[in-house]
C-alpha cells in the first residue's frame, strides 16, 4: 500500500509518520503472531527457560526449607516419648509394688514354706491333684488320676544349686529334661505344661533343696496318666 506523500512542514516539529495499518491476522506491519510473553510469578524457585538453542530447562529441585522442619517435628516426638516414659515409671513402678515373688519366681516356678501362699507339700512321683488356682496355687490335694485333676507329679529330687545359679532357675534345668522323658515329647512340641515347686527363701535358708516337678495343662483338666503320651 502506498501513503499520499506527507504535506509540507511548516512548524519545523518531527517529520510526519504514516499511520499504522493492520497486518495479516490482524497483527501491525512487522508483528510475528506470537503473544507477547511475560515472566509467570510462580513463586521464588521459579527460574525462567533459557533463551532458544541453549541448555535444556530444568525444572528447581526440592526446596532446602523443609529440613529444619522435619528436624523439629523428630526431635519433638523424641521429647514427647521420653516425657512419657518418665511420667509413666512411678505407676508402672506402684502397680508391681508387693508382687516380688512374680519376677523372682514366675508362674513356672512357685515357692512352698511359711513365708508363701503354698506353705506346704506333701506329694510323690505320681500324685495326682487339685489346685485353687492352676498358675498360682495356694491350695493343692491329692486325687486319683482317673479322675479331673490339674497336676500330675513326675520328679522329686534335690536341687543343687550352683554358684551364681537362682533357685529357679535351678529348677528349671532340672524339670524340663526330666518333663520330656516323662511325656515322651520335647517340651517345645508338647501340648503340656509344667511347673516346679521349691523351697522359698526361709526353708532353703534352713537347708532345704527339695523341688517337685509335675505336668500341668495349659487350659482345662487332665485325666489319667500322661506318661509316654508323646504329646
Amino acid at each position: 500500500m502506498t501513503y499520499p506523500p506527507p504535506p509540507p512542514s511548516t512548524s519545523g516539529g518531527p517529520a510526519w509518520q504514516p499511520p499504522a495499518v493492520d497486518g495479516p491476522r490482524g497483527l501491525a506491519p512487522g508483528a510475528t503472531g506470537e503473544p507477547h510473553w511475560q515472566a509467570p510469578t510462580g513463586g521464588p524457585h521459579w527460574q525462567a527457560p533459557p533463551p532458544s538453542g541453549g541448555a535444556a530447562w530444568q525444572p528447581p529441585g526440592p526446596s532446602r526449607h523443609r529440613w529444619p522442619l522435619a528436624l523439629v517435628l523428630v526431635a519433638g516426638m523424641i521429647v514427647l516419648l521420653v516425657a512419657a516414659t518418665f511420667a509413666a515409671r512411678p505407676l508402672l513402678e506402684g502397680a508391681l509394688e508387693g508382687f516380688e515373688g512374680f519376677a523372682e519366681y514366675g508362674e513356672w516356678v512357685v515357692p512352698v514354706g511359711p513365708d508363701s501362699d503354698l506353705t506346704g507339700l506333701d506329694v510323690e512321683v505320681g500324685t495326682c491333684a487339685t489346685t485353687d488356682d492352676l498358675w498360682w496355687p495356694t491350695v493343692i490335694s491329692p486325687v486319683d488320676c482317673e479322675r479331673r485333676h490339674d497336676l500330675e507329679v513326675y520328679l522329686v529330687t534335690n536341687l543343687d544349686v550352683a554358684p551364681g545359679l537362682s533357685v529357679p532357675d535351678a529348677a528349671l534345668d532340672v524339670c524340663e529334661p526330666a518333663f520330656s522323658a516323662f511325656v515322651g515329647a520335647a517340651y517345645s512340641r508338647s501340648e503340656y505344661d509344667y511347673v516346679a515347686f521349691v523351697p522359698d527363701d526361709a526353708r532353703f535358708a534352713a537347708g532345704e533343696r527339695a523341688v517337685v516337678c509335675a505336668v500341668r495343662p495349659w487350659e482345662g483338666d487332665l485325666v489319667g496318666t500322661v506318661a509316654g503320651t508323646r504329646r
